[in-house]
């Protein structure tokens, strides 16, 4: 869902790094893609930074493509875009570490690039609040691919609470 704290929770102050673990079912057998989230946009108090991305979810279109849903809100922005992204032409993560580094200390495309570190492919397919989502749903973590021409997404409301920082408990009004 979020970027990893490797090689410590410091990282997730610069990076725009996460990784996509693919399993084959048959083989049980493993690979690991960089996907690059879209970063810190805006800025003052509707700053999202890119510690703050969250993937809801992802849905197989096939073999290499996927829908993936990219989303964060802070204040009046309201980031919730279904990306296609595609894992042919990406290059597998076969080592933790290069020249020192981890690899999300690399921070992005460019710095994967040095290192021959090529990305998923990643196309925006449907900007959700754009499109008429209700901007109050802000946990968009259900995505299914019904058929060819309709996708269902879903939220996650936490059971219909929320709770502050000092763990006060209240209805969020969300069912």
């Amino acid at each position: 869902q979020s970027t990893l704290f490797f090689p410590d929770k410091d990282v997730i102050e610069h990076t725009r790094i996460m990784r996509i673990l693919e399993i084959d079912p048959k083989t049980n057998k493993t690979r690991t893609f960089a996907y690059i989230n879209d970063g810190t946009i805006t800025s003052g108090d509707d700053k999202i930074k890119a510690k703050a991305w969250k993937i809801g979810d992802a849905a197989a279109i096939n073999n290499d493509e996927f829908l993936v849903i990219e989303h964060d809100v802070k204040k009046s922005i309201n980031h919730q875009i279904i990306y296609r992204i595609n894992i042919a032409n990406a290059t597998p993560i076969t080592k933790e570490w290069v020249k020192g580094k981890a690899i999300e200390d690399y921070n992005d495309a460019e710095g994967l690039a040095s290192i021959g570190i090529k990305p998923v492919e990643k196309t925006r397919f449907l900007d959700l609040v754009a499109g008429g989502w209700d901007p109050k749903l802000t946990k968009p973590e259900d995505l299914a691919i019904v058929n060819d021409s309709t996708i269902v997404v879903g939220i996650d409301n936490d059971y219909g609470i929320e709770s502050t920082h000092e763990g006060v408990v209240s209805a969020s009004g969300i069912d």
